[in-house]
């Protein structure tokens, strides 16, 4: 935990679109009456979290969902193949990691930064999914590996560093270009990841 929490200056589209989907993450993960302060006590996981120097030639993703995250205390761990820059730094932990390799070769389980560890929350937005990463698709076709098959296997292993009763979302669609956004939500009953209804 840092003893100094950064605020978020930011305000923008995609930060404004951070606050839309963590806020329908937690009322349908815990209801109506959720609010931001729970997150105090919880344990998040970003995968493919955006930096600084993740875009293409479209845009540039920041980690928002990350800062959001931390400046209301939660212990955010964020993944990206970028190195986060600035205050993103020190604002939560982080770890430079090619997704698409680690889930192909070593699996999320065996990140240093990972190991033996559980989350509360786990999110991806913009990585897999309808609204995938551009360059996913090369990567994995230069493999010779289906976006099924990849799919299946980042779902897999993020699952297995879900809590029980845990949330996890994957897919999230650009806020930005949608009046809402859509996502798929699992949780952990049992040992089973589950849909969330």
């Amino acid at each position: 935990m840092f003893s100094e929490r950064k605020t978020v200056t930011e305000i923008d589209c995609e930060a404004d679109g951070a606050v839309l989907i963590l806020d329908t993450i937690l009322r349908k993960w815990k209801g109506s009456d959720a609010s931001r302060e729970m997150l105090r006590t919880m344990r998040v996981l970003d995968l493919a979290s955006g930096s600084g120097d993740s875009h293409t030639i479209f845009t540039t993703w920041y980690p928002h969902f990350s800062r959001l995250c931390a400046t209301h205390g939660a212990d955010v761990v964020a993944i990206d193949i970028n190195p986060q820059k600035g205050d993103d730094k020190t604002m939560f932990t982080w770890a430079q990691a090619d997704l698409v390799d680690v889930v192909l070769n070593q699996g999320l389980q065996n990140l240093q930064i990972l190991k033996e560890r559980k989350f509360d929350l786990i999110h991806s937005a913009n990585f897999v999914g309808r609204n995938y990463y551009p360059e996913l698709l090369f990567q994995l076709n230069e493999r010779g590996v289906t976006m099924k098959r990849f799919e299946d296997n980042f779902l897999e292993q993020a699952g297995a560093l879900l809590a029980e009763d845990g949330v996890m979302t994957i897919d999230t669609q650009d806020p930005c270009a949608l009046s809402s956004f859509q996502s798929i939500f699992y949780t952990k009953k049992q040992d089973a990841i589950i849909p969330l209804i």
